[in-house]
């Protein structure tokens, strides 16, 4: 994250309309390319977002590719489709929570222990969606319960849990 004196110096050049931020297409960091400070907080990020994605083999959607796919598999979902059809957009929406919580344990550097996308499936919240597609997704990845809890979408270390989300029962 950007100390605070970095980040005032952003808003204060963004309001000054002196700079403009850039996305990087890489690791989905904003950043300033202006602000020396700046620039080399992306590329330590950077770095450490490449070197994530080289040893997972994946690189996590960034924010708004995922709310278009959430959005596209609760439509899905919705629309009283058949089984195979909401089940693949049932897969979408947790592709979109799954992405997000790999991208935060990458930006929280512990992301070699995050669980991989089938784990994943098998410990996120399903309840919302309708009984049978609750048993396609139950039946093709099994069932871990307590490690995600219901509302949330994060997996978060274990031995963090208890301080992070008080909803864990363990």
């Amino acid at each position: 994250e950007r100390s605070d004196a970095v980040q005032r110096a952003v808003e204060r050049l963004l309001a000054e309309e002196m700079v403009t931020i850039r996305t990087c297409e890489t690791c989905h960091l904003q950043y300033c390319p202006h602000l020396e400070e700046d620039q080399l907080e992306h590329e330590r990020c950077h770095r450490r977002w490449m070197r994530a994605v080289k040893a997972l083999g994946y690189n996590p959607m960034p924010g708004p590719d995922r709310e278009a796919l959430k959005h596209e598999g609760w439509q899905m979902i919705s629309e009283g489709a058949p089984l195979e059809v909401q089940v693949d957009g049932a897969l979408k929406v947790i592709r979109s929570h799954f992405d997000r919580s790999l991208s935060t344990a990458i930006d929280g550097s512990y992301w070699q222990k995050h669980p991989s996308f089938e784990e994943y499936a098998s410990m996120t919240t399903i309840k919302h969606f309708p009984p049978d597609v609750i048993q396609a997704i139950v039946d093709r990845f099994g069932r871990q319960e307590g490690h995600i809890p219901d509302g949330y979408s994060y997996w978060v270390l274990p031995e963090r849990r208890a301080a992070e989300q008080p909803l864990f029962k363990r």
